[in-house]
């Protein structure tokens, strides 16, 4: 159960028409392209010619990567396509067999947890994942889960934080009530389905699942489960049960009683006997059906959940996903190169210096607090030949115009 909001700050959440959010520390970036080149630019501007350099490098890193990450889902399209469940176009080649399949599933699964992971998403661990499905919170459903139907199950998020909501109980006499709810931003699953079970959600075998969702309370990733079933609570079985048992109960004991006063009052005692158990049996009948129509409303609750709270699925969450892992690359490569070139010194920075002036730019800049992955960002720039690493293991950038040189090379060799 989530922890109640303090009376001080629930008048204020109720007053506010938008209530202030807690962001949990995390390694997503989230800060558009565009908009970053721009507070980045705002350090240059007094320079014209740094300036100049500054934007042309920032043109041809973009392309660079964006190249990579073109090949990477071309590689993506032809692998997923015997995956797909979408698929609407016939594979004309053999069929492969069963181990090779399993091979090309192995294969694309492990591209996809590369792109999470660039994409700055992290895995849920299995615990975890279990504990989620074990809870229920105020706005979710109670819902059964067998996670033995997945031959694969892959649970990954991004983005925590900390929402504020409001309900009414009749454990607190239909107060209105403020909570502190944890949420996914973010949330992808990925899974591959173990046998026949799924079929009747439309799900097979033979197919690999993404699915994209967001603002997902973190006891409720059971809700985005395939193959889950509305539990009732107590309350709703008793709705049909108490009616149901009283009514034979009463119908027992108006049978004997009855079966005393038939003779005495004749047929006309009889009749109204009978329509006495009708009705009786007819009240809990009626009861049966406000038990369904309960279980039917928890069931378009659940509908009118995801359908609001999916992104995206299969090949378009797929597609998705390469560009946010493209867009993430960009923004740590270009914040870890612009800081050695513009707030190192000749000596340059130290993977934990380096680490900790990106974080204090995000946040002076952002107002939230990111984990800058250091080690990833310096590995990129590495590759792309933008910065020297020095004997002692210091890093200093290379001069713009070496950059630009070296970038408008790696574009031609790669596209004569």
């Amino acid at each position: 159960m989530p922890d109640p909001i303090p009376q001080h700050v629930a008048e204020k959440v109720e007053t506010d028409q938008q209530p202030a959010r807690v962001y949990k520390r995390g390694r997503f970036i989230p800060v558009s392209k565009r908009d970053l080149e721009d507070l980045l630019s705002r350090h240059v501007e007094p320079d014209p010619t740094a300036a100049r350099d500054f934007h042309e490098i920032c043109r041809l890193l973009e392309a660079v990567i964006h190249r990579e990450y073109h090949s990477t889902a071309m590689s993506l399209k032809d692998l997923y396509t015997r995956f797909d469940p979408d698929a609407d176009v016939h594979v004309l080649h053999r069929t492969p067999a069963a181990d090779e399949l399993s091979r090309d599933a192995e294969k694309l699964f492990g591209i996809v947890r590369m792109l999470l992971e660039k994409a700055n998403f992290r895995s849920l661990p299995r615990d975890e994942v279990d504990a989620a499905v074990g809870a229920v919170s105020p706005w979710g459903l109670n819902l059964q889960v067998d996670l033995s139907v997945f031959h694969r199950l892959e649970v990954w998020a991004r983005g925590d934080k900390i929402d504020h909501r409001a309900r009414r109980s009749w454990r607190s006499f239909y107060r209105l009530q403020h909570f502190r709810i944890p949420l996914y931003q973010r949330l992808m699953l990925v899974f591959q389905p173990r046998n026949d079970q799924l079929n009747a959600a439309g799900y097979a075998r033979s197919r690999i699942y993404l699915k994209l969702f967001k603002n997902i309370p973190e006891g409720d990733v059971d809700m985005v489960l395939p193959g889950t079933s509305v539990r009732m609570t107590l309350i709703d079985r008793g709705k049909i049960l108490f009616p149901v048992v009283s009514g034979i109960v009463v119908t027992t004991w108006k049978i004997i009683k009855g079966a005393l006063l038939v003779a005495a009052v004749g047929v006309y005692g009889l009749l109204a006997y009978l329509m006495l158990i009708v009705g009786t049996i007819g009240y809990g009948w009626r009861s049966f059906f406000g038990y369904r129509r309960t279980k039917e409303k928890y069931q378009l609750n659940l509908t009118q959940n995801l359908y609001y709270q999916k992104l995206d699925g299969d090949w378009g969450a797929l597609l998705r996903l390469c560009d946010e892992a493209e867009d993430q690359e960009y923004r740590e490569a270009l914040t870890a190169w612009f800081l050695l070139w513009r707030q190192a010194s000749d000596a340059g920075f130290l993977m934990e210096e380096l680490d900790r002036s990106a974080e204090r730019l995000l946040q002076a800049e952002l107002k939230r607090d990111v984990d800058f992955d250091v080690a990833d960002a310096v590995d990129k720039l590495i590759r792309w030949q933008l910065v020297n690493v020095q004997h002692d293991g210091r890093l200093t950038a290379r001069s713009p115009q070496r950059i630009i040189a070296g970038l408008r090379e790696r574009l031609r060799v790669d596209c004569p």
